[in-house]
């Protein structure tokens, strides 16, 4: 199924999403990247489950260039609201819509899971190898793991995939998951491509990202500020158009962080061999109750806390932008927040996925 409509009410919270909401403080712990170990309330020493990790083709130089966001503590707190986000909508670590797939996948004799861009805080893999004890689930990211507890069948590879998968993943999962990372790749559709030869026949591509554009509470693209270098600075800021300074400066934040050859994922995805099982669009509230989306509140909230911590570190990355003068990259910050807090509007969110045929 495909292109389906954006709905009023999303059946989000089904298989579980209440559960792994509110346990989530139970299946993964933050500690300092330095640590070893810790101690508990009682004062006993908690020492870290070993996680089997791997350092393969990693750039350290790269990975300081190009990683747009926050280290350290605040890149996890980061990752934690983002999956919160997700399970929320979505209704779990995935859709209801392809809970029989997974179920009759993770089943199968040797299944395994790759979490691509998993991120320094692999919250999704982890939680994946707790719902699946009996599956391998392999984290992958270009940036180093943070020290935590993690379940036994649970592993972590450094990597910087602009160099290729490694040629032993080939044919190898049943499922790779794929969230927020591929419009910052350099190279979208090479990474689809390398997704779709690790996966087993009939495996699945789960690929989530962002569609690029900020709707408004009608559930229509709202029309983003954009600069005009035409006109006088002073014009500019003036925004006699009226466009809109939150939509302006997301705009721009993508311009900053996306691949110029980013596509929206089903696109990607019909340019590999993979066939396209389900394509579903997903509005997010910022700040509100999202009329009539359940959760929406809880959503609003989250999306909100979300929004404000990525506006905080987006003048460094608005500063890539040469052609942009300064004097408009802070007014779309200032009046960007001032303007989403005072507005109800969402963000716009695709989940595809992908199998590969026999």
């Amino acid at each position: 199924m495909r292109g389906r409509p954006l709905p009023e009410e999303e059946a989000c919270g089904q298989h579980e999403a209440k559960h792994y909401f509110n346990q989530l403080r139970f299946m993964y712990f933050r500690y300092n990247r330095t640590s070893t170990s810790s101690t508990t309330s009682s004062g006993q020493l908690r020492v870290y489950t070993p996680v089997f990790t791997t350092t393969m083709d990693v750039d350290e130089a790269r990975l300081e260039k190009t990683y747009s966001f926050p280290k350290g503590n605040a890149d996890v707190e980061r990752l934690e609201l983002q999956h919160q986000i997700c399970v929320l909508r979505f209704g779990g670590l995935y859709p209801e819509e392809i809970e029989g797939q997974v179920q009759h996948l993770m089943t199968q004799r040797d299944s395994e899971v790759l979490d691509v861009g998993c991120g320094s805080s692999p919250i999704w893999s982890t939680q994946m190898a707790k719902r699946f004890p009996k599956v391998n689930i392999t984290g992958l990211d270009l940036a180093p793991l943070t020290d935590g507890e993690y379940p036994k069948n649970f592993s972590f590879v450094r990597h910087d995939l602009t160099k290729g998968f490694p040629d032993e993943y080939k044919n190898r999962f049943s499922i790779l998951h794929c969230r927020l990372v591929c419009q910052q790749f350099p190279d979208p559709p090479m990474l689809i491509k390398g997704m779709a030869d690790c996966l087993k026949p009939n495996g699945l591509l789960l690929l989530i990202d962002g569609g690029g554009q900020t709707y408004g509470q009608d559930k229509k693209p709202v029309t983003p500020f954009k600069y005009d270098p035409s006109r006088s600075i002073t014009e500019n800021l003036k925004n006699t158009e009226g466009g809109s300074w939150h939509a302006g400066w997301f705009a721009e934040l993508g311009r900053g962080v996306r691949s110029p050859t980013f596509k929206p994922p089903p696109e990607l995805i019909r340019q590999t061999p993979l066939k396209e099982i389900m394509s579903q669009e997903y509005l997010v509230p910022y700040g509100w109750e999202g009329g009539g989306i359940r959760n929406g509140k809880k959503l609003g909230d989250l999306m909100m806390k979300n929004a404000e911590t990525v506006y905080k570190f987006s003048p460094a990355i608005l500063a890539r932008l040469n052609d942009l003068p300064d004097e408009i990259k802070k007014a779309l910050v200032t009046k960007g927040f001032q303007e989403l807090k005072g507005r109800k509007m969402y963000i716009h969110l695709w989940y595809t996925v992908g199998m590969r045929s026999e």
